[in-house]
This record gives C-alpha cells, sequence and structure tokens, in this order.
C-alpha cells in the first residue's frame, strides 16, 4: 500500500527535476531523527509518512531557481492534486518543505496561520527535523550514513555515523538544528 502512495510523490518530485541523491539522504536522516526522538514527539505512523513525502519534494522549487526555491516547492505541493493527502495533509507537506530554511514558522505566515493548534503543533516538529536533515547534508554528498538520537535533562545529543562528515555538513546540521532546539526546548549537539 505504501509503494501506492509513495508513486505520486515520486513522480512529482521526477517532473520537477529533482536531485534524488539529495532528497533521499535528507529523507533518511529526517526519518532517523523522527524515530530517535519518538519518545518526545509522540507522532503517529501517519505524520511519518507525511514527513517522508516532505523530504522527497523539499526542494522540488529549484526548477524556478534557487532564490525563494522553499516557498516555491511550497506552492508547488499545494497545487498538485494528484498527491496521496486530504487537502490539510497537503498543507502540512507544503509547508514543511517550506520551512527547511530560512524563516522559522509564525502565526502570521500565509497557510501556517490557517492550521489548527495540533497540526501547527506537527507542523513543527517535523520541519524541525527536516531541516536539520538538510544542513547534515549541505554539500550534498550523502556522507551521513546514520543518526542516533539520546535525549536527556537539558540536551538531545545526534550521534553521527561515520564521525568523519564534510565541516559544511556538520557546521550546517547546527546551524539547522534551530528549530529542533525551538520544538523540544533542548540544546541540540551534534556528536
Amino acid at each position: 500500500m505504501k509503494e501506492n502512495r509513495i508513486e505520486p510523490i515520486l513522480r512529482l518530485a521526477a517532473a520537477c527535476g529533482y536531485e534524488r541523491e539529495h532528497a533521499q539522504q535528507v529523507k533518511k536522516i529526517a526519518l532517523c531523527l523522527f524515530d530517535g526522538l519518538r519518545t518526545l514527539h509522540r507522532l503517529k505512523q501517519r505524520h511519518r509518512f507525511l514527513l517522508e513525502a516532505a523530504g522527497i519534494l523539499h526542494d522540488i522549487g529549484w526548477r524556478r531557481g534557487q532564490k525563494r526555491h522553499h516557498k516555491t516547492s511550497r506552492d508547488i505541493i499545494l497545487a498538485a492534486d494528484d498527491l496521496p493527502f486530504s487537502g490539510a495533509e497537503r498543507t502540512m507537506v507544503a509547508l514543511i518543505a517550506r520551512y527547511h530554511r530560512n524563516a522559522l514558522p509564525k502565526k502570521s505566515h500565509k497557510y501556517y496561520a490557517d492550521l489548527s493548534a495540533r497540526e501547527k503543533i506537527t507542523v513543527r516538529i517535523l520541519a524541525a527535523f527536516l531541516r536539520c536533515a538538510d544542513g547534515l547534508d549541505r554539500s550534498h554528498s550523502a556522507a551521513v550514513d546514520a543518526v542516533s538520537c539520546r535525549a536527556t535533562g537539558k540536551n538531545i545529543t545526534l550521534k553521527i555515523s561515520p564521525q568523519e562528515i564534510p565541516g559544511v555538513d556538520r557546521h550546517s546540521g547546527q546551524l539547522k538544528s534551530d528549530l529542533l532546539n525551538d520544538v523540544f526546548r533542548r540544546k541540540i549537539l551534534i556528536a
């Protein structure tokens, strides 16, 4: 069943000329974060699928250029009527992709303002995972094999495997953990 649901997502990504290896890498890391921090976020499997879709689609806006590509990705997802989501789910996937870079979610933002309180929380959590994952593949080298997560009272440690990844990935992963820090109110340590 999941294979049937993922096909329209992959078709849209391919139609937009997405960078497959980077999208798959970001998706993989984001799902590692989702799975590793499940005890903190307590989201359901259906939310994991929203994150998976956003991971694949987050950079499809590049087809219209780098500038504002995160918003272009959002708009392409919102306009795609053959995705396997309800209207609210499609909006959530679009916003998760939109928040993979630049501004953090704000109540005044277009589309985000229309979500329910629960949907806003879910978007913030899933966007935090995607944002950090995108940072950890800043070089587009797919250097990270896995991420394990450990939450303590004041910190969340993300243990990267292998340890030797490009410095730009480690640095960008740390910078783009800002929303993760905000969502869970813990300092993010990348080890």
